[in-house]
């Protein structure tokens, strides 16, 4: 895939600001190849019970999944398919939740994190990796959310801007959750077990 003048400097102006916003809000990169970002703070939202059973509740230490829409990119440009990228994609995600369950079971400072999530448009391909989604609440905070997601895929997208016009149905932010647990049960290497 190529990518036009404009849409490499717009890349570029991204790059800069996603870094800013990283170094802003302490999100660090699960593994140095990876796309996922980890940020950890504790939750403020409603009370709610995760589909294991795990409870979640206002001031929970909670991990925020970030993807990194940079490295996602450059993936993608590597192959000429969109099946081998898809296929490399999912895996280095899969590659990443494990790296992500060997911190959260090693780290001392990771022992008090209760669940993962992350606010995303992807959260079809986020069931294939094990997460449960969620409906985003505050329709406010959704408006603003989507906006910034549709931003993002004009950007990230091989189709830009074109891609908003193939299906607005499609464009629904929502959460997504995966407990400590599944974590550990689901990505933690047998080794470590």
């Amino acid at each position: 895939m190529e990518v036009s003048f404009w849409r490499k400097q717009l890349l570029s102006v991204w790059d800069i600001w996603e870094r800013f916003f990283g170094e802003l809000n302490h999100i660090q990169k699960i593994r140095p190849d990876g796309l996922f970002r980890l940020s950890t703070h504790l939750y403020h939202g409603p009370a709610l019970e995760l589909n294991d059973g795990t409870p979640v509740r206002p001031g929970d230490l909670v991990g925020e999944i970030h993807l990194s829409s940079p490295d996602a990119l450059k993936l993608q440009l590597k192959y000429s398919s969109r099946v081998k990228a898809a296929i490399a994609t999912r895996k280095a995600l899969m590659q990443d939740l494990a790296c992500l369950a060997a911190g959260v079971a090693r780290e001392p400072g990771m022992a008090e994190v209760k669940a993962l999530y992350s606010i995303t448009m992807l959260y079809h391909g986020a069931r294939v990796l094990g997460f449960e989604d969620r409906e985003f609440g505050n329709r406010v905070q959704r408006w603003l959310y989507t906006l910034g997601e549709g931003l993002l895929l004009v950007i990230y997208h091989p189709a830009g801007v074109f891609r908003l016009w193939q299906g607005r149905q499609d464009l629904t932010i929502k959460y997504i959750w995966m407990s400590r647990q599944k974590l550990l049960r689901d990505f933690l290497p047998a080794i470590e077990k």
